[in-house]
């Protein structure tokens, strides 16, 4: 698999305790040649091991070229987005992230959002898609807004449906 760059993996079904980990190996595997990932609509089982996590970050850190990456309507865990927050700064040619309807929480989203903008300088991170997850509670967006407003690469953010009031835009 080492001149794939495209994987769409959509609406399947990886279950078992080792099945996710190895399919994230795989993937990790091709290392600077995937460009563009959608896994859509897939089911994890109900994994929620510091192992997937650790080879979910591992995975993502290994993709330099990875210019997209299409979680969305997906069940994710609030540690695996902060494995791939872990992730952000090896991601140098990411520009979409799509995590929209994924149920994650204000836990990770917070992460997810510190780590982008800590590295607003250096991102190329141009369309993030955080609808239909809940970020009530959500204490970064403003920083995450002001910070990315300011480093004009940013140039769409999708927060349709979360239950944004007053507090998480300070």
């Amino acid at each position: 698999m080492s001149a794939l760059t495209d994987l769409n993996f959509s609406s399947n079904s990886i279950k078992g305790s080792q099945g996710p980990i190895e399919f994230f190996k795989a993937i990790g595997s091709c290392g600077r040649y995937i460009q563009r990932i959608r896994i859509k609509c897939c089911n994890f089982g109900s994994i929620d091991s510091a192992t997937f996590e650790e080879s979910f970050k591992e995975c993502f850190q290994q993709l330099t070229s990875l210019t997209s990456l299409n979680l969305s309507y997906t069940n994710l865990t609030d540690g695996l987005i902060k494995s791939l927050a872990d992730s952000v700064g090896s991601l140098s040619s990411i520009e979409k992230i799509n995590l929209k309807h994924t149920n994650i929480t204000h836990e990770s989203i917070d992460v997810l959002l510190d780590k982008i903008s800590s590295n607003a300088d250096s991102a190329t991170i141009t369309s993030l898609n955080l609808s239909g997850n809940s970020m009530a509670g959500v204490t970064k967006l403003g920083k995450f807004l002001s910070r990315n407003n300011s480093s004009g690469k940013l140039t769409q953010l999708k927060l349709s449906a979360c239950k944004i009031g007053d507090a998480e835009l300070q």
